[in-house]
């Protein structure tokens, strides 16, 4: 049977170490602990799906570590941090109350200025909202990311709809952002999301078929990796994402159709990888792309029939930092890779790299420097 509630320990007075309540996707309360007043390390309350209370802490009067009270979509107080144990300087290092989208902004505030923690030592932010606070209160407007931080630090793991109701204010990931073997039908609610400070993963995901609560990104600093994903129809939820620093690596998803959504990405740090994708018509979504770091690899991709957007004049592909493989894309008519080398042959400095064409359709009419075949 799954944890519920902690009601024990009532004796319990110190905890040298830390104190770690984590993944507990069942944990509703925390009512032990009644005499607990010094933890010596990090108190961490983190991934618990429908934990609504910790009120057991009430008794804490010093926290020697950090304070990590985080990814909880239904925590609305944080009473038991607030009894009036904890003081000025009852905190040894960092303060990070984040990604509670239904705990007020006021709360996490009162209870920062209790203890006294210096800006440099507060992470906390992508709470719930207030346009202004006194005390612990909300004498303002509630909602969304008003007055408050908007970043979390760390990895988001994300595998049920509990995990995206977490993430609903959160602007700025200062970490990856992991959507791998969920549950998921669609990716929604995550539209304040704008830069991700890692990878971005969504990888074997049975029944999701859109990304359309990613409509607000913008920024991904580390690599995009989207594969084996069979009901992923669309990436229409990536219309404002502008730049990848790392590479992009679209595999073996089935049911995709096109790359409508990229129409805003213009540059891409590390590599371009289009593999196995036995839906996929066109590459009409990369019109705006300017610039690949380092390779472009395009194959195997059975119905593939347009890269038009990418070649002048319909596209901007000017800079490719490595090799051009575009390879057994058996509708895809060779003029068009070899209008997209020479594009890049004719630029200043002149690109030089390896070129690979083959297992593409042949072309019986005329190529013409455009990529048509006519």
């Amino acid at each position: 049977m799954a944890l519920q509630t902690i009601s024990g320990f009532p004796n319990l007075t110190d905890i040298v170490g830390e104190l770690n309540l984590t993944n507990n996707a069942a944990l509703q309360t925390v009512t032990g602990f009644p005499k607990l007043s010094q933890i010596g390390g990090t108190l961490t309350i983190r991934d618990s799906d429908v934990l609504t209370q910790f009120d057991g802490l009430k008794s804490l009067v010093n926290i020697g570590g950090n304070l990590l009270v985080k990814s909880k979509p239904v925590l609305a107080d944080i009473a038991g941090l607030r009894s009036g144990t904890l003081k000025l300087n009852g905190l040894g290092s960092t303060y990070d109350i984040s990604g509670n989208p239904n705990l007020l902004y006021c709360e996490v505030l009162a209870l920062k200025n209790t203890l006294g923690v210096a800006s440099y030592n507060d992470r906390s932010g992508a709470n719930l909202g207030c346009t202004a606070c006194q005390g612990a209160v909300c004498s303002g407007t509630v909602g969304g990311t008003a007055l408050q931080s908007g970043t979390f630090d760390g990895v988001a793991d994300l595998k049920n709809a509990a995990d995206l109701a977490w993430m609903k204010n959160v602007v700025n990931l200062n970490g990856a952002l992991h959507i791998d073997s969920s549950s998921l039908p669609a990716i929604s609610g995550l539209g304040n999301l704008t830069t991700i400070g890692g990878d971005l993963t969504i990888t074997n995901n049975s029944t999701l078929s859109n990304v359309g609560g990613l409509s607000g990104l913008q920024n991904v600093t580390g690599n995009v990796s989207i594969q084996s994903n069979p009901a992923l129809a669309n990436i229409s939820g990536f219309s404002a994402l502008s730049g990848i620093t790392g590479y992009l690596y679209i595999y073996n998803n089935a049911a995709l159709a096109n790359l409508s959504g990229l129409t805003n990405l213009g540059t891409i740090g590390g590599y371009l990888n289009i593999y196995s994708n036995g839906q996929l018509a066109n590459l009409d979504g990369l019109l705006n792309l300017t610039s690949i770091g380092d390779y472009l690899y395009i194959y195997a991709n059975p119905n593939l029939t347009s890269m038009l957007n990418l070649i002048k004049p319909a596209g901007k592909l000017i800079t490719l930092g490595n090799y051009l493989t575009v390879q057994s894309n058996a509708s895809l008519y060779t003029c068009q890779p070899d209008a997209l080398k020479a594009v890049l042959v004719a630029q200043t400095p002149m690109w030089s790299k390896a070129y690979t064409q083959a297992g593409n359709a042949t072309c019986t009419k005329t190529c013409y420097p455009t990529g048509l075949c006519q």
